[in-house]
């Protein structure tokens, strides 16, 4: 009677298990008849998500600002027009009145800093009428800016800032992309943990129910029973875990897809790790060094360095300009009676602070950031160079590692048969089982782990390395141009 009544326990304890059980196995068996959804097709259908679109629109603005960091090369045109009115005057008793305007042309060529400029100007002159004047004039900077000096340097500097914010572009996409990568990774170890605490589950429940048979029988006490139950509970716990982790990943995924439909599920390819073939360190830090958007950015940073020198120097040098100007003077409006003289000029227009303080104060500091510059790059190829060597340590045990999960995982399998055999025949107790299929917990998740992490390390070498993805990324940038001409 005694027994009868515990049995009638366990029973209704293991009906109120029951329905979560059901939904765990539920969710399992909808995520095994979701449509499989690769790697590449993630990769492929996240290529559209206005993420990466973010990323890449600030190259739009790059051709721009080489037009905006330099003079303005357009020929301007300049009109004047005005009716005047002189009063008489000691040299002159009569009014005169009439047109006063001008029209001028200029135009500014930045690479040379030549300067040209021709206009034409009429205005009433007492009583003879009108009076007309033409002059055309050449100017060139020969101290600062000298024959456009400066603004080469200008443009040079533009460029060289462009193409370090063409490769910060690529690189923050490359890191996105990166992390696109890490997370089906994620969700694939996820996918697999949850078939993993299923089946351990399962194994779980399997026990529960054995040992409701061996306590009818007398073979079981109620001590077994509580200590199956609490391993049954400790992976229905782990079920449970594991399922929400499931469905926050799935989220994650689906919203890198720019998909928006909580009840869409997908399943995750379940592959092996990869690895590099050679892990070769000094091969592929050479490689780093010679072919690499790091190393070059590194050399434009000083070479960006050098440059600003140069442009703080030229600013201590004095503004000077030769000119040359030819004058036409005439009678009549816009010299409808005729040219009456001319004349040819040429000279030099000089102007030069006497205390250049702060002039000479941006230059020496301008001295200082190329030194610092200089620096700061030599140590961070020393702190790449030990990354990289660090980085290439958890690869090659990552290897290893994997390699002594597998033996664990086939080892943990037979001890649990074995234990499994052997509390059946009375040998061993309970708690060898327990534990021995706790341990078939342990080294699979271990598994697991070790696999994500590897492949992990995997995606960061390559990103490391800036090989993850080449600049030819930048062309999508005209496909979101199209969009900003709509």
């Amino acid at each position: 009677m005694k027994n009868s009544v515990r049995t009638t326990v366990v029973f209704l304890f293991f009906a109120a298990l029951a329905p979560e059980k059901a939904g765990a196995q539920n969710l399992l068996e909808q995520i095994n008849e979701a449509p499989l959804l690769t790697l590449n097709e993630f990769l492929t259908q996240t290529g559209k998500n206005t993420f990466f679109e973010e990323i890449l629109i600030d190259t739009l603005d790059l051709k721009y600002s080489e037009v905006l960091a330099l003079p303005a090369e357009d020929v301007v045109l300049g009109v004047k027009g005005a009716y005047q009115v002189l009063f008489p005057s000691e040299s002159d008793s009569k009014p005169s009145h009439g047109l006063d305007s001008s029209v001028s042309l200029s135009k500014l060529f930045a690479d040379s800093g030549t300067s040209l400029s021709a206009g034409v100007s009429t205005s009433p002159s007492g009583s003879s009428g009108h009076t007309s004047q033409f002059v055309f004039e050449i100017a060139q900077p020969i101290a600062q800016n000298a024959f456009g000096k400066a603004n080469r340097l200008t443009r040079k500097l533009t460029q060289i800032e462009n193409r370090i914010l063409e490769m910060q572009i690529v690189e923050a996409y490359e890191d996105y992309y990166a992390e696109l990568i890490t997370l089906y990774y994620t969700w694939h170890a996820e996918y697999a943990a949850l078939q993993s605490s299923q089946n351990s589950y399962i194994t779980s429940r399997s026990l529960i129910e054995e040992m409701e048979q061996k306590y009818d029988y007398g073979i079981a006490n109620q001590l077994d029973l509580d200590k199956s139950n609490i391993q049954l509970y400790s992976k229905l716990d782990s079920l449970i875990q594991q399922e929400t982790d499931f469905k926050e990943t799935m989220d994650l995924i689906k919203q890198a897809m720019m998909i928006d439909d909580a009840a869409l599920l997908y399943r995750p390819q379940l592959e092996d790790y990869y690895s590099p073939e050679d892990l070769d360190f000094d091969r592929y830090y050479t490689d780093f060094q010679n072919d690499s958007r790091t190393y070059e950015v590194f050399s434009l940073t000083e070479e960006r360095s050098d440059l600003n020198v140069r442009l703080r120097a030229d600013e201590l040098l004095p503004s000077a300009n030769l000119y040359a100007n030819y004058r036409l003077n005439g009678r009549g409006i816009f010299f409808a009676e005729g040219p009456e003289d001319q004349s040819l000029q040429i000279g030099v227009d000089l102007s030069y602070p006497i205390a250049s303080s702060q002039a000479r104060a941006s230059y020496e500091r301008e001295k200082i950031d190329r030194t610092r510059t200089a620096l700061s790059n030599a140590n961070k190829k020393i702190e790449l160079k030990n990354d990289l060597r660090r980085l290439f340590y958890d690869l090659e045990s990552g290897v290893e590692r994997i390699a002594l999960s597998d033996r664990r995982v086939e080892m943990a399998n037979r001890i649990a048969e074995s234990e499994s055999r052997d509390y059946n025949l009375g040998k061993s107790d309970l708690n060898d089982l327990i534990s021995a299929l706790n341990q078939v917990d342990t080294v699979a998740q271990s598994r697991i782990s070790a696999i994500v992490r590897q492949n992990q390390n995997t995606v960061e070498l390559l990103r490391f390395t800036d090989r993850l993805v080449s600049e030819s990324v930048l062309d999508q940038a005209e496909l979101i141009k199209e969009k900003t001409e709509e």
